[in-house]
């Protein structure tokens, strides 16, 4: 009996331990967060204003979403006491649509590649129907988007873009249709004289997805335009059983891509070693993405913006390492659209930059 009510009386003991442990540790979380995290949950400083701005980021799975989620969150963590930027966050499914958004007034800002920017500027289809087109202002070039030309090794001749010509009735895919990804393969081909919509079957098909059938050969090849290192790449491409091949894109077939136009497309030289099994470097192309707005978006907000990501570009960096170019972009290229007058203003405030930014000031 008495050990019956010693032990009873030592379970209520460890239960109500348990019980203060359990609270005490609960204080010490919320005194943390309240001490150590208190500009984020109780902010110092409430903004009497919000202005509330859309942006068009692509697909979730893209590599614009973690960027745009991060600066979001900087944004709202860098208002002041007048006014605070809140930026609604718009899955699409790739860079057309983002356009069409931008250029309707459906969305404040929009992530567009280059050469969905040019068409768009030469009014070609489906922009021809905007007269909005010469209000396009950038707010900062990113980061390069990749090309990745992908065949098997047996099916290697020339070793470039001519390689795919010998794939009459194969399924070759460029990612989903109206996708960055997709575009930029279609007018790569398009200006080398490739019909690829003849040559062979283009199915409607994710990264992921790409990948995947590629690997139970479904797909017989693939063209993705990825940032560098992109996961699904490094995927395909250290699979022994693929047997996969980076091809290169000649000089030549670079220069039909920018005849007549702005410079849109660029040499992108991947080094050997970058991936697996590729000894060798592999000179492919490359075309910028742009974060774009119309030209009377608030200046103000336009300045804040491009602040906030170039004094962030180290933590962008972080969530997604190709975003270390938005600092590093070179000062001798051709620009597509003029920058903001708001980003104008903030590169003329600090002189000391590092962008084609410079050469408006």
């Amino acid at each position: 009996m008495t050990s019956c009510k010693l032990h009873l009386l030592n379970n209520g003991f460890k239960r109500s331990f348990n019980l203060w442990l359990q609270g005490w540790l609960n204080a010490t979380i919320v005194l943390f967060v309240i001490t150590g995290l208190g500009s984020v949950l109780i902010p110092s400083n409430v903004s009497a204003n919000t202005d509330e701005l859309k942006i068009k980021a692509g697909p979730r799975t893209g590599s614009f979403y973690p960027v745009t989620t991060a600066l979001r969150t900087l944004l709202h963590l860098k208002r002041d006491e007048d006014t605070s930027i809140s930026l609604t966050i718009q899955s699409s499914n790739g860079a057309i649509e983002n356009m069409h958004a931008l250029l309707s007034g459906e969305a404040d800002l929009a992530f567009v590649d280059a050469s969905t920017i040019m068409a768009a500027i030469s009014a070609k289809p489906p922009f021809h129907k905007y007269d909005t087109v010469g209000s396009l202002r950038a707010i900062t070039p990113l980061w390069p988007q990749i090309g990745h030309f992908v065949i098997r090794k047996q099916d290697v001749k020339a070793g470039n873009l001519a390689d795919y010509r010998d794939l009459l009735g194969e399924t070759v895919s460029f990612g989903s249709i109206a996708s960055r990804s997709y575009e930029a393969a279609a007018h790569t081909f398009r200006g080398n004289g490739i019909y690829h919509d003849r040559l062979f079957k283009i199915p409607d098909l994710n990264e992921v997805e790409t990948i995947n059938s590629f690997e139970r050969d479904l797909v017989n090849a693939f063209v993705l335009f990825t940032p560098e290192k992109d996961r699904r790449i490094i995927q395909a491409l250290e699979n022994k059983n693929n047997d996969a091949v980076l091809l290169n894109v000649s000089d030549v077939q670079l220069a039909k891509l920018n005849d007549g136009e702005i410079a849109v497309w660029e040499r992108y030289v991947i080094p050997a070693d970058t991936y697996n099994g590729q000894s060798q470097a592999v000179n492919t192309i490359a075309q910028k993405n742009y974060l774009l707005v119309r030209d009377d978006f608030d200046p103000t907000l336009a300045k804040r913006i491009i602040k906030t990501i170039m004094d962030n570009t180290a933590f962008l960096e972080t969530l997604h390492p190709p975003a270390r170019h938005i600092r590093n972009q070179s000062t001798n290229q051709q620009y597509i659209v003029p920058p903001h007058a708001g980003v104008q203003l903030y590169f003329k405030e600090n002189p000391h930059c590092h962008t084609i930014f410079c050469l408006f000031n």
